[in-house]
């Protein structure tokens, strides 16, 4: 996936969830930081990565800042 792909899945997801660009694109870019760093298989980082962030926003209304859930395991 491309930069131009990359910037069209931050904005439809900052279009469904009502939530501004920049939160996005820094919400993803989060996610994919993290999920390369152990990834031997790279070819789906960015569905990944973009489902993550889905549920993050999905969810926001349960906690005070968006968390990813998976992000940290010593919660």
């Amino acid at each position: 996936m491309n930069i131009r792909t990359r910037q069209h899945e931050v904005h439809e997801i900052a279009l469904q969830t009502g939530t501004p660009e920049e939160e996005v694109s820094r919400l993803y870019e989060e996610a994919l930081s993290y999920l390369a760093a152990d990834a031997v298989v790279k070819d789906y980082l960015l569905l990944l990565a973009s489902k993550h962030v889905r549920q993050a926003l999905k969810n926001r209304h349960s906690v005070t800042r968006v968390k990813l859930s998976w992000w940290s395991s010593d919660e």
